[in-house]
């Protein structure tokens, strides 16, 4: 493999102990887990809002006040990092 240019990237199997990464997803709430769910895959916008709309906000029945301000102050950097995960993802392709 000498002589590979820097980012080329390599189509051979390469010897060594490989490990399945198991990661996990989750909500928390006045300190209070919700919505963990365990997964394989790598977690993609798609797999993420899925999630967020089918685990999180059934999770919690009812938010206060003062939590859903909390969750609307968040949702310009929420936004943000949804636009840098778009681009990364249009861009790997």
């Amino acid at each position: 493999m000498h002589g590979l240019l820097e980012g080329e990237k390599v189509y051979e199997k390469i010897s060594g102990r490989r490990f399945e990464r198991t990661s996990i997803v989750a909500g928390q709430v006045d300190g209070d887990f919700i919505a963990p769910m365990i997964y394989k895959d790598n977690m993609t916008i798609d797999f993420f809002v899925e999630w967020f709309k089918t685990q999180l906000l059934p999770g919690k029945k009812a938010y206060t006040q003062s939590e859903f301000e909390k969750i609307l102050e968040k949702k310009d950097e929420i936004n943000e990092l949804y636009e840098k995960l778009k681009f990364i993802k249009e861009h790997s392709k």
